[in-house]
């Protein structure tokens, strides 16, 4: 019943694996170079993320010119000023809205208690400079790591057949445009609310609301512009795991069964799964051409899906941890705003009043949804990451596996397990549905405490 294994020779293992690493390298080096004139070119990627790079470009998120394809001093020169503008339009805007903000509350004729009016100033102040902050990085910082992360996910591309690449980028354009038209309709309604609400009959609150509304759309742009990362990533995890997972299945369907036990002598019972014929035969999948070159190639293909998180982390990190901390100010005094104006007793019987406090709280809750979604979605990319594990060990678990694609299997189950997958907001903490459970109670603490103060 036992069959010896039989040891291949590694040094045509190591040949194989080194014609995969060029072959992979080539073809990754010619996606950059803008070399390849077929459907699956760079510009692909750039095609199925327009929608989202053109509302990035508007509020100045990432550089007016992402390729190289319009060359000339003359042309980045141009560029380069229109981006500086953009820069100092909005932050000369969004600074001068600020102070006339902090003035506005501070000799604000409402009566309303001192430490609303040191919440609403924060509010202000932190939410303008979270705005000034991403402007700046995006700008300056790290205007280049968009198309570095581009660069990686086309890498990725090269092991992918063409009707699945591009049925990938038609999904992701779809999408996109779907989510977008969708997200901003939704923005529309709730900053008209958001009118409604502060409007006093001077022109001033007209003004005072269009640059509140300017930072918020600003902020939930951001969190398009990266969910829409996180989906690109999650789908090229997915399609990596399918062939791990398609292969598992091949192996499954032939060693497991039925469970039979069987009794050793000098030992226990231990259940086994096997085959009832007992002639068992090692099937060969018709998409895998050299078991060892392909599992090599996957290893690359998840070398740079890591890398393209390291870079989604290095370049979004502080400023999702701004956007998160503006989040929690932003709710914390919309609701508590709310709550102390709806039990006022100097509003009693003020319809208007009630409707405008009503509407606040619609107002918060939808600017806080796109966060959710943001952190629904990295939790769904992580755990697609994390799924190819499973089916490694659910491969290498066959018995008839052949020794080389064992050995690789297992080092590519050992290069998974070290290169652990998660997305962090600068490192501070990981964006899961854990976090999401801690910013609601942590905003119910706040109101909380803000209530027993009075």
């Amino acid at each position: 019943m036992s069959k010896a294994i039989v040891k291949p020779d590694h040094s045509a293992e190591h040949a194989s694996a080194a014609n995969a690493t060029e072959r992979y390298t080539v073809r990754c080096e010619a996606s950059v170079k803008g070399k390849m004139n077929t459907t699956g070119n760079i510009t692909d990627i750039y095609t199925s993320f327009k929608p989202v790079l053109r509302i990035s470009k508007i509020f100045g998120l990432i550089p007016c010119v992402t390729s190289k394809q319009r060359t000339g001093r003359y042309n980045i020169l141009r560029h380069r000023i229109l981006e500086i503008s953009l820069l100092l339009m909005l932050t000369a805007g969004l600074i001068s809205a600020t102070c006339y903000d902090v003035y506005s509350v501070i000799y604000s004729a409402w009566s309303i208690p001192e430490k609303m009016k040191v919440t609403q100033i924060l509010n202000y102040i932190f939410l303008r400079l979270t705005n000034i902050v991403i402007l700046i990085m995006r700008t300056y910082f790290n205007k280049r790591s968009i198309m570095r992360i581009f660069r990686k996910l086309k890498n990725v591309d090269n092991i992918i057949d063409r009707r699945s690449r591009l049925d990938i980028y038609t999904r992701t354009r779809l999408s996109l445009s779907r989510q977008t038209i969708i997200l901003f309709s939704v923005l529309i309604l709730s900053h008209s609310c958001n009118y409604y609400i502060v409007y006093n009959g001077e022109n001033e609150s007209l003004l005072q609301t269009s640059v509140d509304n300017l930072s918020y759309t600003l902020n939930i742009a951001m969190v398009l512009q990266y969910v829409t990362l996180l989906r690109m990533l999650s789908q090229r995890y997915k399609y990596v795991n399918k062939i791990i997972r398609e292969y598992s299945e091949t192996e499954g369907t032939v060693v497991q069964t039925s469970l039979k036990t069987y009794n050793r002598p000098n030992s226990s019972s231990v259940n086994i799964f096997c085959n009832e014929k007992y002639n068992l035969s090692t099937p060969t999948p018709p998409y895998v051409k050299s078991e060892t070159c392909d599992i090599h190639i996957l290893r690359l293909a998840y070398i740079d899906l890591y890398d393209t998180v390291t870079l989604v982390n290095s370049h979004f990190g502080f400023s999702i941890l701004l956007l998160i901390i503006s989040l929690v100010i932003v709710c914390v005094t919309s609701f508590y705003f709310g709550l102390y104006f709806f039990n006022s007793s100097a509003f009693v019987g003020d319809f208007t009043r009630h409707l405008k406090t009503c509407m606040l709280v619609f107002w918060t809750l939808v600017y806080a949804l796109p966060f959710v979604w943001l952190i629904i979605s990295c939790d769904n990319t992580t755990q697609e990451a994390n799924r190819g594990k499973v089916y490694i060990q659910r491969t290498t678990a066959c018995p008839n596996m052949k020794y080389g694609t064992l050995l690789q299997l297992q080092t590519l189950s050992n290069q998974l397990r070290d290169m652990k997958v998660e997305f962090t907001a600068c490192g501070f903490f990981v964006l899961n549905l854990s976090l999401l459970g801690t910013i609601i109670c942590g905003i119910l603490t706040y109101i909380l405490i803000m209530i027993q103060l009075e």
